[in-house]
């Protein structure tokens, strides 16, 4: 039984040939270019049939009396942040605006036409859907505050 001594590791060069290495992808190039084409064709199918969803959140707040100062002072009327938060939570909860907006922009909303529906129905579809308005809790006492 005869055994060779094991050869000590000798590490390789730490350089790297750039020539060689662009000569061995270019000799892929087939494979770099059908991969290259599988991902971005993957890629423009899942971007064509994934259907869009977008989401968007609003806060609103009472505006501070300083800003509400100049309509204040004109003597017309009197308004508070407060009344005014609630002036504008209203108009935003009316149905009757929302409807009132459908009406007005029926260009934005052309895609939820679909088949033989009326505008109506349409806006039904959408405002059902589509549209959620939060309301603050009446029990408690700090509703403005983030």
């Amino acid at each position: 039984m005869s055994t060779e001594p094991a050869k000590p590791y000798e590490p390789t060069a730490d350089e790297i040939d750039l020539v060689e290495l662009f000569q061995k992808l270019w000799q892929q190039k087939y494979l770099i270019i059908a991969c290259t084409l599988a991902v971005a064709v993957c890629a423009a199918g899942y971007a064509w049939l994934a259907t869009p969803h977008y989401q968007v959140q609003s806060m609103l707040r009472p505006a501070p009396l300083k800003e509400l100062d100049e309509l204040n002072s004109t003597g017309v009327y009197s308004l508070t942040p407060e009344e005014a938060l609630q002036r504008v939570g209203a108009a935003l909860d009316s149905y009757s605006s929302r409807l009132q907006f459908f009406r007005d922009n029926q260009a934005l909303f052309e895609p939820l036409k679909t088949g033989d529906k009326t505008l109506e129905q349409a806006f039904e579809a959408f405002n059902g859907a589509n549209f959620t308005l939060l309301q603050p809790d009446p029990k408690k006492t700090n509703n403005l505050s983030p």
